[in-house]
């Protein structure tokens, strides 16, 4: 009886056993198989999202696009617009925003292009490439540098071109340098309320462009300085003023002795003088025979007229009395002849 028992027992255990066995497999398999499904559908939706972010990408440089040409409409976005174009190595992206062969008939009568049609196909379109290589030889990674401001002048339309145009420089700064990229002037343009085209000059540094304006500064002060100082040393003879009609006196009793001799002054200029420097000559049958450097000290004012004796003056002829006139003075074969040499003070100097 009690192997009868054990045996029954034994079978019935082991019989559980199996079974639990194989549920275990089967919920393995099942899981298994959910797990591949589970994969499989992850599979797919990261293959969708790949595909979502493809679509993502495309449309968002679509519209960077957009932006960059819609939105410029101001001097300040072009600038902007186009300095990114450098930046980003994206040069060829907007051909709408450079000058075309299309664009011909519209810019025939543009005073600055000049058989527009030859410099296009001369190199213009070539330009934003040439900037480009020439910021790299200058040490400028486009990638790092930093947009500041820009400086543009517009222009109003005229009967020969009727658009706006812009002329200027923006600026930007690379590892604390600033550089300026000038725009040619008459290769930016309005067309349909927006702004188009460029053609740069070369990139300027702008710490040496600096260096070198205080270098020419400094030399066109020095220049003016030494200019001020030769024009203060260099006897000066104004254009408006004169000196001249002569009038002798003499000694009945000695009618061959000059005796005084009266100036007139013409101050036909727009300063005060208080001393003019002249020469006088008195000069008879071709011999001079009286000659010298005198002044007149005395004040002349702009637009005034004066008389003067020189034997009155201190610019006395030496001996005047001694001034001997073989023909007799009254008999007028003798002539004088007044030259201003200077005067003082001079004007101000205008280089």
């Amino acid at each position: 009886m009690r192997i009868f028992i054990s045996l029954s027992l034994l079978l019935f255990f082991g019989s559980s056993f199996a079974q639990s066995k194989k549920e275990i497999i089967l919920n393995i398999s099942n899981e298994n198989q959910h797990l591949k499904d589970t994969i499989l559908d992850l599979t797919t939706e990261n293959l969708k999202l790949k595909t979502k972010i493809v679509s993502l990408e495309a449309t968002v440089d679509s519209f960077e696009k957009v932006i960059s040409t819609i939105h410029i409409e101001t001097p300040e976005e072009f600038a902007q617009t186009i300095f990114n174009l450098f930046r980003y190595r994206k040069l060829n992206d907007h051909p709408e925003l450079q000058i075309q062969l299309s664009d011909t008939p519209y810019l025939a009568k543009n005073p600055f292009l000049c058989e527009f049609k030859e410099l296009l196909e001369s190199g213009v379109m070539m330009n934003t490439d040439r900037t480009y290589f020439e910021g790299i030889n200058l040490g400028i990674n486009w990638s790092k540098a930093v947009f500041k401001t820009s400086h543009f002048v517009i222009k109003q339309p005229n009967p020969a071109f009727n658009a706006f145009t812009l002329t200027g420089e923006l600026f930007f700064t690379y590892k604390g340098k600033e550089f300026s990229l000038p725009l040619k002037e008459g290769f930016t343009f309005t067309e349909n309320n927006r702004w188009k085209g460029f053609y740069f000059d070369s990139i300027i540094d702008c710490a040496k462009d600096e260096v070198i304006a205080l270098e020419q500064k400094k030399s066109l002060e020095n220049e003016r300085e030494k200019a001020t100082q030769d024009y203060f040393k260099t006897p000066l003879v104004p254009s408006g003023l004169w000196m001249g009609d002569a009038v002798h006196f003499w000694s009945p009793k000695k009618i061959k002795y000059l005796t005084g001799l009266q100036l007139t002054v013409k101050n036909n200029t727009p300063y005060n003088y208080s001393k003019i420097a002249y020469h006088l000559e008195i000069v008879e049958d071709g011999n001079v025979i009286f000659s010298k450097n005198l002044e007149l000290t005395k004040e002349i004012a702009s637009e005034e007229i004066i008389t003067f004796v020189v034997d009155e003056l201190n610019s006395r002829f030496d001996e005047v009395n001694d001034i001997y006139i073989k023909s007799g003075v009254p008999n007028a074969k003798w002539y004088s002849v007044v030259r201003v040499l200077d005067v003082f003070p001079k004007p101000p100097y205008t280089p």
